[in-house]
């Protein structure tokens, strides 16, 4: 479905007068379904990555396609949910949710139709009239997924979408986005830092370089989406081996 074809991503860094290379020779396939992890250092282009997926970066060299068309620009297949939630503080939750579909031009009623099914699906419909700032960052999570689901794509990219949450609603936001994928048959791409999340929320897991970000390692993770796959050797096993692998000592 996703075909990442020798892309190199390079900065125009004015303070520096220099070009900083990014992303060094990406080339990786994502078949439709399919539930893939990014992982790696700070600063080695793993929100890059996501951005060029989403259409919002251009690469330097080389070249992606989703279902065979050339990413030029943002799609209508995709949907991006970002580290901060993007979410504007002087609008409610509705009117964030429903933003999307806004910019769509689709008719009032039916785009509050539509966010308001899913907000009550996700559990936070009786905090439609309130502002970002009136909920917890789980719920602005929710927000945030609510405005991505509205839009029924088929690609669902997340860029640390649960980084500043507690352990508790990281955890559950994480099995919520297992259901959502599996009602919605949707394929994920999801960047994070947090080695447990990746294993167990990604089939596969994508392991890159500092800067200039390349790949040093894709690893098959079979266990993933399972509640007991967390509280298994196995589990544990994977977190090591992938936290040996970001730390050089193994490959």
């Amino acid at each position: 479905m996703i075909e990442i074809k020798d892309v190199y991503l390079h900065y125009n860094n004015l303070d520096m007068n220099a070009y900083l290379e990014a992303l060094q020779n990406i080339s990786l396939t994502i078949a439709r379904g399919e539930r893939c992890v990014i992982i790696g250092p700070s600063g080695c282009g793993k929100s890059s990555l996501l951005y060029l997926l989403a259409g919002l970066f251009k690469p330097t060299r080389g070249k992606i396609t989703i279902n065979g068309q050339q990413v030029t620009g943002p799609r209508e297949e995709v949907a991006l949910i970002l580290q901060d939630h993007g979410l504007f503080p002087w609008k409610t939750v509705l009117e964030n949710a429903e933003l999307g579909l806004m910019i769509r031009n689709i008719p009032r009623v039916e785009r509050r139709r539509k966010v308001l099914g899913i907000l009550d699906s996700l559990g936070i419909k009786e905090h439609a009239g309130k502002y970002p700032a009136q909920i917890s960052g789980g719920q602005r999570q929710r927000v945030a997924i609510t405005r991505a689901l509205a839009q029924e794509p088929e690609i669902l990219l997340m860029d640390e979408p649960f980084s500043a949450l507690d352990a508790l609603t990281r955890e559950q936001l994480q099995n919520l986005l297992l259901n959502l994928w599996k009602e919605r048959l949707l394929t994920l791409v999801l960047v994070t830092h947090n080695i447990e999340e990746a294993v167990f929320l990604g089939d596969r897991i994508i392991i890159l370089s500092p800067q200039p970000g390349k790949i040093l390692k894709i690893i098959a993770n079979k266990g993933s989406g399972l509640v007991s796959y967390r509280q298994s050797r196995e589990f544990y096993d994977q977190c090591s081996y992938i936290r040996s692998v970001l730390e050089g000592e193994t490959l």
